[in-house]
């Protein structure tokens, strides 16, 4: 009997559903091999495949075994908790953990990229790699070594929504990729120099949207808005505010030139948001930061007509997080460097 012939699974043992009672999302196990599904090794023997699948599981994996994605620092339980519980729920999925270095690591540790996700309990190095993900039964777990990847509630439900986030990541049409990769950059600034003017202004950033007028499955071309949602507090005014005070006169003769387009580059702005002292002069240089950042979606000589009509105009907004409506974080998408660039795992 082969592996295409339906074996059904076996129920999940009272050792192993007694085992997994503590485990939790996050929970790191000492599993070295996750199985990759590739043509079937025509000399597997299936008589001792329990015990030479556990033994498997932690250790090299021999030739007559089915292929493995490695592991060496170990797995982590990607699965729901409540379906590590459930003794009905015979598997759990499992994802290496990888190590990262430069400019990767830095991305990833701020949510950059969604497919390497922190943990709490691992090196500084180490993350979940998402895009390897293996489904195992919980009878391969029960005496496997393992322990708590994160620490209570809160990091419980941060570490849930990075996993939810891989998956749910809008396809952005591929016309736009060329007009969107400028702001690579811009998210790059917060991991790889967080300590110039612009990553200091980027600390405050929770994440950029990408809104589009109307629908996004209108045909081109595209009127779009670079959404830059800061934390709760940083606009010193937001949309319940009755008066806003006017622009500076010294803010617009340094900002604007006689068009009243911005003369200024974004770092320069960014210096003066360091230094600016009154919360009018606060608010208008975030706004002037949101267009300059939104104002970079230029695109490289060359690219093919359907990317040059793609756009019919990209503006920025700087939107509290407090302010931002439902109707609008639904209509908009979350733009990371997955996105934008292939990620280069070491």
């Amino acid at each position: 009997m082969g592996p295409s012939d339906g074996v059904p699974l076996p129920y999940v043992t009272d050792e192993a559903h007694a085992a997994l009672a503590n485990y939790s999302q996050g929970e790191i196990v000492d599993v070295r091999n996750l199985p990759v599904i590739c043509p079937w090794p025509p000399k597997f023997d299936q008589t001792p495949l329990r015990k030479r699948f556990t033994t498997w599981l932690s250790r090299a994996a021999p030739p007559s075994v089915p292929p493995a994605y490695p592991a060496p620092d170990g797995s982590v339980v990607i699965s729901q908790t409540c379906d590590i519980a459930q003794r009905d729920r015979l598997t759990v999925q499992l994802a290496p953990l990888v190590r990262l270095s430069g400019s990767d690591a830095s991305e990833a540790r701020i949510n950059r990229r969604p497919r390497f996700v922190p943990l709490p309990n691992v090196d500084d190095d180490l993350f979940v790699d998402l895009q390897s993900i293996a489904t195992i039964h919980k009878n391969g777990l029960f005496d496997v070594a393992h322990r708590a990847g994160v620490n209570g509630t809160k990091e419980g439900r941060k570490l849930a929504q990075a996993v939810g986030r891989r998956f749910t990541r809008f396809p952005f049409p591929d016309d736009l990729h060329p007009w969107l990769r400028p702001l690579e950059k811009v998210l790059q600034t917060k991991a790889t120099r967080p300590s110039t003017p612009e990553g200091t202004a980027l600390a405050s950033v929770l994440e950029l949207r990408i809104e589009a007028k109307g629908k996004w499955e209108d045909p081109p071309p595209y009127i779009l808005t670079v959404l830059i949602v800061v934390e709760q507090g940083v606009l010193p005014y937001g949309r319940h505010d009755d008066e806003v005070p006017e622009e500076p006169a010294r803010l617009t003769a340094l900002l604007r030139d006689d068009e009243r387009l911005l003369k200024i580059t974004a770092g320069q702005i960014a210096e003066e948001l360091i230094t600016a002292k009154s919360a009018p002069e606060r608010y208008y240089l975030w706004l002037a930061l949101g267009e300059a950042w939104a104002a970079q979606c230029s695109l490289k000589p060359g690219e093919s007509e359907s990317v040059r009509t793609a756009v019919d105009s990209i503006d920025g907004e700087v939107v509290s997080a407090d302010d931002l409506t439902m109707d609008r974080w639904w209509g908009s998408e979350a733009l990371d460097l997955d996105h934008l660039s292939a990620p280069r795992p070491r």
